[in-house]
């Protein structure tokens, strides 16, 4: 049986720097993702991200401030993942 290990993985625009105090919330919120080590975990991640901005891009032809949607200008991508603990079977 493989280790497994449970990551948080944090999404954002990339552009800003991540601090202990983010007061800019990005339009996906973190998520937990178990896998054998970060590739796996990012991977994950990454399938998930994928999914939900096909997801948001479809929602509405608008956005937040009216303008049409422009799928260029939505840039969110993973900036961290994090290591939180073991899982024991």
């Amino acid at each position: 049986m493989e280790a497994k290990n449970l990551f948080v993985i944090e999404f954002g625009d990339g552009h800003r720097q991540r601090t202990s105090m983010s007061f800019g919330e990005s339009l996906i919120k973190p998520i937990y993702v178990v896998g054998i080590d970060y590739n796996e975990a990012a991977k994950k991640a990454q399938y998930y991200l994928d999914s939900k901005l096909e997801e948001i891009l479809s929602e509405s032809i608008l956005d937040e401030d009216g303008s049409l949607n422009n799928s260029d200008k939505l840039s969110i991508k993973i900036i961290a993942v994090s290591h939180v603990s073991n899982i024991i079977w």
